[in-house]
């Protein structure tokens, strides 16, 4: 398990309105304009084809307005992703994996994890993926209204975003854990009350 965190205050921010802006992540609607947050992660030791075994993105809720805010995180589908900022570098702009993953309406504060296991091993499949590179998450928020979730980023200090990713050694045991009825038999094996 290891555990990346952006870099530098330009690592995360929003899109609203067509613009980028750094020092705070917003996701959900705003004036019935919805707002798009992006988070890229840097120096990422994995490498090219590795399989993921899981991978978490976490972000911490610091305010809600209204319901809270939804979306779909996506994974900027590139080789060693730049950061968000204006134009096409926009997170609605930019070019997107094809795994994704839902964000019901965040409405409570505190941490917040999401399974990006997919996104991840698509963009480590990819061709021109190289260990050190970066990674970065487009979110598109949805939703009407002023309804949004404010969450902490790089330049708050603490709780800030993190991508915690685990990788399958090829070679190692996999842990399996079975639940029997105590006396049952599995294959040739016959499980007692002490085991």
């Amino acid at each position: 398990m290891t555990v990346y965190n952006p870099a530098a205050t330009a690592d995360d921010g929003y899109e609203l309105f067509g613009t980028w802006t750094t020092g705070s992540i917003r996701l959900g609607a705003n004036s019935g304009t919805n707002e798009h947050p992006g988070i890229r992660v840097t120096n990422v030791t994995i490498a090219q084809g590795a399989t993921i075994a899981s991978a978490t993105l976490g972000l911490y809720a610091g305010a809600v307005n209204g319901t809270g805010g939804a979306g779909t995180i996506y994974g900027r589908a590139a080789d060693n992703a730049g950061q968000f900022s204006t134009g096409a570098s926009l997170p609605s702009a930019v070019t997107k994996t094809t795994a994704s993953t839902a964000v019901s309406a965040v409405a409570t504060t505190g941490q917040k994890t999401w399974d990006v296991t997919a996104i991840v091993q698509e963009i480590v499949n990819r061709a021109g993926w190289a260990s050190g590179n970066a990674m970065a998450f487009p979110i598109i928020g949805t939703g009407s209204g002023v309804n949004d979730v404010q969450f902490n980023d790089y330049a708050s200090g603490s709780n800030i975003p993190y991508l915690d990713v685990t990788v399958s050694v090829a070679g190692q045991p996999t842990t399996i854990r079975f639940n029997g009825i105590p006396g049952m038999r599995l294959g040739n094996q016959s499980f007692g009350r002490g085991w």
